[in-house]
């Protein structure tokens, strides 16, 4: 079995379930897929679902009007950010990436997802029932993981 096939095979998992959210830590976006249901975590319980997928490469969310969110965002503050971009605290304040994820994540419906399709080297497109796609790109030759699909 090549890479495509390997990498679609084990993502069919992710077709017919629901995309629910969305949040990172650092530069490590987490995405969840499935049943939703409360955990225990160290700073209280937090919602998580059957699957997710964690990535650490580009990626984006594309939709009918481009790119709503990307991984490139994250350098950037969000909309409405009166002061210079030196003055940003990257590191410790919200993002465009932050604002724009949790913009979309409020306003999608049907976020089903309808497809999963990946190339030869590890990158992965799932199309979702609302006319959205998450697309994920390795863009390093190095062999490092780019992402990983976490079951809970």
């Amino acid at each position: 079995m090549d890479t495509k096939q390997e990498i679609e095979r084990k993502l069919s998992v992710l077709v017919g379930l629901p995309f629910w959210n969305g949040g990172r830590v650092h530069n490590l976006l987490m995405l969840e897929f499935g049943q939703r249901r409360e955990v225990a975590g160290s700073a209280g319980p937090r919602a998580v679902g059957d699957y997710a997928l964690h990535i650490e490469c580009p990626w984006r969310i594309v939709g009918p009007l481009g790119i709503a969110v990307g991984s490139d965002d994250r350098g950037y503050p969000p909309d409405g950010f009166k002061g210079s971009r030196d003055q940003w605290d990257r590191e410790n304040s919200e993002s465009l990436w932050d604002s724009r994820l949790r913009a979309l994540m409020t306003t999608f419906s049907d976020n089903i997802i309808d497809a999963v399709q990946a190339d030869t080297v590890g990158g992965i497109r799932l199309v979702l029932r609302n006319l959205h796609a998450i697309e994920v790109f390795p863009c390093s030759s190095r062999e490092i993981e780019h992402w990983r699909l976490v079951r809970r």
